[in-house]
């Protein structure tokens, strides 16, 4: 027992130092999610440990410390200087813990990418959530299975944020260095504003949904639409495969929900509402069988458990399910004729 818990210590340091393999993070993750036991024993001794023999190091997790005992955020403050790099690697790197966020363990995962040099990615897996404060006082939110990818540079020479999935940002005002959000076949830009955009790649609708101030959308090929404006409560929902662009009045509070640990659907197709629980719980869901209709769905989710979830969905649609873990088996009651 001694021996694998050891393995486990040496696992948490590996992650703490940015030094984990990608085989052994699926190994700490699979640990974590076993049980709240062991939840709370890596939630326990990340806030415990501290980096040995190096004075630099220890100071900067100790000040990142005081900062945690205040606010649940991830905090990532790039330096700001050229040599940016080699510190955001021996020092930042460190500096990632685990969020927890409406009960559920949320892990930023910070990676130099190899074909891109100098570029850094932030990752929310599916069935948690992450917050983000840059270094020019901006703040994002990511939903699950969002990633987002930003240079060395940000806040410095750009604020160009590359995302697929679904993130909320507040954007600090700056008119001399515009935020630049690109989202797979759009690019988004603005200055100052609170918007959402939800922009997962194996989706065909790219939606920009603006709480606050105002947005510009251009397309990344310039030749899809021309360009188009949004301003509060507006979303424009854009179409990968006809390439065209539809604005509309928009429930800020409802696309916003997520970020607030309440999911609202309201009276979305079957399909999409399938796939917001799969980011939602962290699960794959297959579906089996076909209905000769498609249902719409109205739901609120705030601490309810998948099971209740789909208990609620068969009540208005036949169906049976199955869940074994991450894997959940939906079977549609076709109707015979």
């Amino acid at each position: 027992m001694e021996d694998k818990m050891d393995q486990t210590d040496n696992l948490i340091e590996a992650y703490l130092l940015g030094q984990l393999k990608d085989g052994e993070y699926q190994v700490l993750t699979d640990f974590i999610r076993q049980n709240s036991v062991n939840k709370q024993y890596f939630h326990n001794y990340t806030r415990t440990w501290s980096p040995k023999d190096n004075p630099e190091v220890e100071h900067s997790w100790e000040q990142f410390k005081s900062k945690l005992s205040r606010t649940r955020t991830i905090n990532k403050y790039f330096p700001k200087k050229s040599n940016v790099s080699g510190i955001f690697l021996r020092i930042a790197a460190i500096l990632i813990l685990g969020l927890f966020f409406g009960g559920l363990a949320s892990f930023i995962v910070i990676k130099k990418l190899n074909n891109i040099e100098n570029t850094f990615v932030f990752n929310a897996p599916k069935g948690e959530k992450s917050i983000i404060n840059l270094p020019d006082s901006s703040k994002i939110w990511l939903n699950g299975g969002t990633n987002i990818r930003l240079s060395k540079n940000f806040g410095i020479t750009n604020r160009t944020i590359i995302l697929n999935g679904e993130a909320y940002f507040e954007v600090a005002k700056n008119k001399i260095l515009p935020f630049n959000v690109i989202a797979n076949d759009i690019n988004i830009r603005v200055t100052g504003t609170k918007f959402n955009v939800t922009a997962y790649a194996e989706d065909n609708l790219i939606k920009t949904t603006i709480k606050e101030g105002t947005v510009q959308i251009t397309p990344q090929d310039q030749k899809s639409f021309k360009k188009f404006q949004l301003s509060s409560n507006q979303e424009a929902v854009y179409n990968r495969t006809s390439s065209k662009m539809v604005l509309k009045p928009a429930n800020v509070d409802i696309v916003t929900s997520w970020k607030n640990n309440v999911l609202i659907i309201e009276n979305e197709r079957y399909s999409e509402v399938f796939k917001k629980l799969e980011n939602w719980y962290g699960v794959k869901i297959t579906i089996e069988g076909k209905l000769d209709y498609e249902p719409n769905y109205t739901l609120t989710i705030k601490t309810e458990s998948l099971h209740d979830i789909l208990e609620n969905i068969r009540f208005i649609t036949p169906l049976k399910f199955k869940i074994e873990g991450d894997q959940v088996h939906v079977y549609f009651k076709v109707k015979k004729s």
